[in-house]
């Protein structure tokens, strides 16, 4: 059984992964993609929650018609999405992502991993 993961960076740099079996399958860093020097999904016109969802609307698209999965299809369901939190800014934005991510992908179960411990972990 194929196993697959996403996992989201919402604040400056922002970025996607996804990952199949234990295997980082595509990665979208937001700066790229928008051509904006650190991206930041949640500080970008900071009180306006249809920006931060069309943007990351935008952004789950380009992943899911991009990605070049190693046996070449894309994840219908993600076992596992992970958000890799910030400070305590944007509550109401961090709040609506996941329904956000969920009019595009399917997700078994949500977790939030501190900042500091994801870089601890690699």
């Amino acid at each position: 059984k194929s196993t697959a993961t996403i996992a989201f960076y919402l604040f400056h740099d922002s970025a996607v992964a996804v990952s199949k079996n234990g295997r980082v399958q595509c990665v979208l860093e937001l700066e790229r993609y928008f051509n904006v020097r650190y991206f930041n999904s949640l500080g970008l016109d900071a009180d306006d929650i249809r920006s931060f969802r069309s943007t990351w609307l935008e952004a789950l698209e380009v992943v899911r018609s991009g990605c070049d999965c190693d046996d070449g299809i894309f994840p219908e369901y993600f076992e596992n999405a992970i958000v890799v939190g910030g400070n305590s800014e944007y509550a109401i934005k961090r709040v609506q992502f996941p329904s956000i991510v969920e009019e595009v992908l399917k997700i078994g179960h949500w977790h939030a991993v501190d900042h500091h411990a994801a870089h601890a972990a690699l």
